[in-house]
């Protein structure tokens, strides 16, 4: 089966091109924010366009991992972006750089476990937070490194790696991995 982590900036047509790499109707949404807001958006709204048809199964959670095991289904994972930010606040570490990334990192080498050999088509949609200037403000920092580190652990297990730029699609997949 295959893995896909799809990455791209804001409005970039990046969740339009995951749906399309899963079979229509037949998959479950993981929706990692898990209350249902777009965290990185800075206005916490409510994720509309994360459901868009009833025959989705929907699932909220911070537990990415388990509920890919769960679903048996092919599974879109809408977005590790706010995966992180969800996981932070959590753990009210936003103040902790060092220790945002070494946890953050454990729980991605553990979601890495499972995504190199998915048992189903699984997607994963993210923001490139490396095209960004290096953020000056401390949250904005630690969110950009720990979401960096998640992107990479991810792509290096995935099967596929795509990036959405304006519309455009580039195919990474054969690309050499940085060590």
């Amino acid at each position: 089966m295959a893995t896909t982590l799809v990455l791209g900036g804001t409005r970039s047509g990046k969740t339009r091109h995951a749906r399309s790499l899963l079979p229509t109707g037949a998959y479950t949404v993981i929706d990692a924010s898990a209350d249902g807001h777009d965290h990185n958006d800075g206005v916490h709204g409510p994720r509309e366009d994360v459901v868009t048809g009833a025959e989705k199964n929907v699932v909220r959670t911070l537990d990415v991992t388990r509920s890919i095991l769960r679903s048996r289904n092919p599974v879109l994972v809408d977005c590790l972006g706010a995966w992180v930010v969800g996981l932070l606040d959590e753990w009210q570490s936003w103040d902790d750089l060092t220790g945002s990334l070494k946890r953050v990192e454990d729980a991605t080498y553990e979601l890495a476990a499972l995504w190199a050999d998915a048992p189903f088509d699984t997607v994963a949609v993210s923001h490139e937070v490396s095209f960004s200037p290096v953020a000056v403000e401390p949250r904005a920092r630690v969110y950009q490194e720990t979401l960096g580190r998640v992107n990479a652990i991810i792509s290096e297990a995935s099967r596929r790696t795509h990036v959405v730029i304006a519309g455009r699609i580039l195919d990474l997949s054969n690309a050499p991995v940085v060590r």
